[in-house]
């Protein structure tokens, strides 16, 4: 399926009351953190907001501690961003770990309300998930609207898919 800027920019623009989703393919560790630390350096307030590990949440305050929980033992690991300054005013970082497994899953969440950028917005979004897919190290990603039953790499129509970006 071929998807255009003004795909992108009917979706950001769309205030249907749900977030927009980036998920990434085949991320790395490293590539989380570059991310993590690049996109807090845009942000005034950086906190984690979860983490839990077969259903347990545990109250860690520490954004590094967090992510090493999701690498080491598995689970989930929530990172708010407010008070940007770039693309978004606020964003959250999920990150879902397996014990063993070498990519974790990552997921930018925001909602359009929160978009700063007005003029070109599709490229703009495009550049910023760019910078994103570049830094998480990841062969690729996915723009969807909030889904909770997507499943990766479904593009159909009814998926809520709005821009894909695969491996070159």
């Amino acid at each position: 399926m071929m998807f255009t800027e003004a795909d992108v920019e009917a979706a950001l623009r769309e205030h249907d009351g749900s977030c927009r989703d980036i998920n990434f393919t085949d991320a790395t560790w490293d590539g989380l953190h570059d991310l993590v630390q690049a996109m807090s350096a845009d942000f005034g307030r950086v906190s984690v907001g979860s983490t839990s590990r077969d259903t347990h949440d545990a109250a860690i305050t520490n954004v590094a501690v967090a992510l090493d929980l999701a690498r080491r033992v598995g689970g989930m690991a929530q990172i708010i961003l407010n008070e940007g300054r770039g693309f978004v005013a606020h964003l959250q970082i999920f990150v879902f770990g397996i014990p063993g497994e070498s990519s974790p899953d990552i997921e930018l969440t925001f909602f359009p309300q929160d978009i700063r950028s007005t003029a070109g917005l599709g490229a703009s979004f495009l550049a910023w998930a760019d910078r994103a897919q570049a830094l998480t190290r990841s062969s690729g990603y996915y723009a969807r609207y909030e889904n909770a039953s997507w499943t990766s790499g479904d593009v159909s129509p009814a998926s809520g898919v709005f821009f894909v970006r695969t491996p070159l």
